[in-house]
């Protein structure tokens, strides 16, 4: 006999299909395109009960871009880790690339992202705390890579992540900025290319597959 649902376990599936609805709404129409009210219409909530989870669109706004890069950072972490810079570097560039498809969500990331500045937003305290776990992760990752002599000798593995993290977010602005017309895979991976050169020993460096990268 199947037991019924308790209403934590309702309110969980009730909050993840706000949050769904307005990822896809924001995704196909941008984050100042569609109403609240449409948002709970498409999730089969009232817009109450959606105002009950979510008090303000800048609420709803955050979890979007938090459930977004709890996303990328899942499939990062399923992604096999073994300590070979060049496929970190073409895995940076097509997490970059893939962002193209949904470019309102790019537009919502930057927007949440430079709101987080105020110490009061909702995505303040829990961004903060994505940015150090994101760059400590990846910085594990490349002091793997210096452990198996694939980086130059000096190359701190934080700067290094930061680095990375920062052409990242740096090309999304730049993207959103120019609505979309600049060459977001092109660019990143450029640059890409460009702080591989910079990182990998010369000895480990595979100037065939920097250039294929750098084509893209």
């Amino acid at each position: 006999m199947t037991r019924p649902r308790g209403p934590y376990k309702v309110g969980q599936e009730r909050r993840a299909a706000i949050v769904t609805a307005a990822s896809a709404a924001f995704a196909d129409v941008g984050y100042d395109g569609v109403t609240l009210a449409e948002i709970a219409e498409a999730a089969d909530v009232s817009l109450s009960n959606l105002q009950h989870y979510f008090p303000t669109r800048r609420h709803l706004l955050s979890e979007v871009a938090r459930q977004r890069l709890a996303d990328i950072e899942q499939d990062w972490t399923e992604a096999a880790d073994e300590p070979e810079i060049h496929a970190l570097l073409e895995r940076a560039v097509d997490t970059l690339a893939q962002m193209q498809a949904r470019p309102g969500l790019v537009d919502l990331a930057v927007r949440v992202s430079a709101d987080a500045i105020d110490p009061a937003a909702p995505a303040h305290s829990w961004m903060a705390e994505a940015y150090a776990r994101v760059a400590q992760e990846n910085a594990t990752r490349f002091a793997a890579c210096a452990e198996a002599g694939q980086l130059r000798d000096g190359v701190d593995p934080l700067t290094a992540s930061r680095t990375m993290q920062a052409i990242g977010d740096g090309m999304e602005l730049q993207w959103a900025l120019s609505r979309h017309t600049m060459d977001l895979p092109g660019f990143t991976a450029r640059a890409i290319a460009g702080f591989g050169r910079a990182i990998i020993a010369p000895e480990h460096l595979d100037e065939e597959r920097i250039a294929r990268l750098e084509a893209r």
